[in-house]
């Protein structure tokens, strides 16, 4: 075995330790947590200053509303 092949190896436990450990935190968080997280990720991918400004609307148009049990109806 050279020495390729073994740091591909070791590459690919890596890879498959973080899916597994990230994969793990997704299963202990709250769905707060995931939908704060999923927002975050896509206002993070923002490509500009503009792009950034339109993905903040829309997350609060998406997510400004209250739920009817919060209203009281």
């Amino acid at each position: 075995m050279n020495a390729l092949t073994l740091n591909h190896a070791t590459l690919t436990v890596k890879h498959i330790l973080t899916a597994l450990r990230q994969n793990w935190n997704l299963f202990w968080m709250s769905n707060d947590e995931i939908i704060d997280r999923q927002q975050q990720d896509y206002l993070n991918a923002a490509v500009d200053l503009y792009d950034l400004e339109h993905r903040m609307r829309n997350v609060n148009k998406l997510f400004s509303h209250n739920p009817q049990w919060m209203a009281g109806q």
